[in-house]
């Protein structure tokens, strides 16, 4: 049977999951990796090949 307790011990599990995550994301970058990324442009860059629509996402069969 799944007990208050067994799913407190889930609960911390998850939220230390998350935690690791968030620290790793954070060390590696994180937020001003992203900033540096987009500062001056922040929008989706078009595609290049303005042909046909099937030049640009393959033939379709």
């Amino acid at each position: 049977m799944f007990t208050p307790k067994d799913a407190m011990q889930e609960f911390l599990w998850f939220l230390g999951l998350i935690a690791a995550l968030w620290l790793a994301w954070f060390f590696t970058g994180g937020p001003a990796k992203y900033e540096a990324k987009h500062r001056n442009d922040p929008f989706i860059e078009p595609s290049t090949n303005v042909g046909e629509p099937g030049d640009t996402y393959g033939p379709s069969n």
